[in-house]
């Protein structure tokens, strides 16, 4: 009795030869004779990237949009009995923090532009990363001595503009910790000497332009109100 496996079986399983002069490898072209090669856009990463945190950024724009919002409402409801500006200490942390904002955002900028030079870009996206996190500092502290000033009961009584300071500086800070987390992993991946990648310092850019510009705009409402 035969012990060979029947002629549809091994057909499935033979390896198939196919010629090197067969017409679909060669021009593309299946058995409708179509052209299967064109119009299949090729796969764009960076432009895909750029899209994405395009659409990130229009969401912050709403959520920054909207806490501003908020804060104009408030201040406008309170009229005449909106208390004093904020204490010196408080314009000097939104200056300093400026500062120090607009550093990072020059740091960024500067990586992208050097990007090409792989150990500047990667130590000037570690610089960034450290003036990030000076930033968060001096955000906390700022809170530290808002909460120390409260007045004393059965919790901490803000009063209303100090509330609003707190949200509006808060909601930044929690976005300038996410930009030093991805400073921080483009940082990381860059330690095998291949430098940061162009993609990457290009969206660490746009961020930080991003939120140095709001910050400003927020400083400059606080300041003024």
């Amino acid at each position: 009795m035969s012990t060979r496996p029947p002629q549809f079986v091994e057909s499935h399983f033979r390896p198939s030869r196919i010629r090197r002069d067969d017409v679909t490898l060669q021009t593309g072209r299946g058995e409708a004779g179509l052209d299967l090669g064109k119009g299949v856009p090729e796969f764009d990463e960076d432009e895909v990237n750029s899209f994405g945190m395009a659409i990130f950024l229009a969401s912050l724009v709403m959520i920054f949009g909207a806490t501003l919002a908020a804060y104009g409402i408030f201040r406008w409801r309170e009229g005449a009995s909106w208390s004093a500006a904020e204490p010196l200490r408080n314009v000097a942390s939104l200056t300093l923090a400026t500062v120090v904002l607009v550093i990072c955002d020059v740091l960024a900028t500067r990586a992208r532009k050097r990007s090409a030079d792989l150990a500047l870009a990667r130590r000037l996206t570690g610089m960034t990363l450290v003036l990030a996190s000076v930033y968060l500092v001096v955000q906390v502290s700022s809170w530290v001595l808002i909460f120390r000033d409260a007045l004393p009961g059965e919790g901490p009584k803000l009063p209303m503009e100090a509330t609003l300071f707190l949200v509006l500086t808060f909601t930044h800070a929690v976005h300038v910790l996410g930009g030093i987390v991805a400073n921080a992993i483009v940082y990381h991946r860059s330690s095998d000497g291949r430098g940061p990648r162009r993609v990457s310092l290009d969206l660490l850019f746009k961020y930080w332009r991003f939120l140095t510009i709001v910050w400003l705009v927020i400083a400059a409402v606080l300041l003024a109100t």
